[in-house]
């Protein structure tokens, strides 16, 4: 049962997340990446504590919970800024591209990962020292700053919009 609260609030928090990047891009799209990279952070920090340094117990159990929600900032942002900067006609891949990458790092890697320090260090060893790749991804957001907003100003001339389909006439 708890791990089913932990899933169904940050499931919750995505979606938070995904209002705050779109409310704080309106003006500036590279928030979106801001707001991946606060995400990333606090995640690190909390999972860092509630696992290196909290007993187990409730306060364990609520750090686990704030940093599940604060860790799926990324969720919603990584698609809207691939949407961004992708020809039209490439959206559709791009995304799940992205979705295959996300995949492939995190419900693939990390369990190995974790499982090959855990076998090595023990079980509290690696939940420990598995947060510290938010500390990566925040890094790895911060530079990809620059990045988008060349990607975003070489898409500019490209039409925006999504094909449009007549429908067929009637007969």
């Amino acid at each position: 049962m708890k791990a089913a609260v932990v899933l169904l609030l940050s499931s919750l928090a995505a979606v938070l997340w995904g209002v705050l990047a779109d409310m704080t891009s309106r003006t500036k799209p590279q928030n979106k990446i801001w707001v991946m990279a606060l995400s990333s952070l606090s995640s690190f920090i909390v999972l860092t504590i509630a696992f290196a340094v909290l007993p187990a117990g409730p306060q364990q159990y609520a750090a686990i919970i704030a940093g599940a929600m604060l860790m799926t900032g990324s969720i919603g942002s990584v698609s809207a800024i691939s949407i961004d900067v992708v020809h039209p006609g490439m959206r559709a891949t791009a995304v799940a591209v992205g979705v295959l990458i996300g995949n492939l790092l995190g419900l693939g890697a990390g369990p190995l990962v974790s499982g090959m320090v855990s076998d090595k260090y023990g079980l509290a060893a690696a939940l420990a020292v598995v947060p510290a790749f938010g500390l990566l991804a925040t890094i790895a957001f911060a530079l990809t700053v620059g990045l988008y907003k060349r990607d975003l100003a070489g898409i500019a001339g490209i039409v925006r919009k999504p094909i449009a389909f007549e429908a067929p006439a009637a007969a």
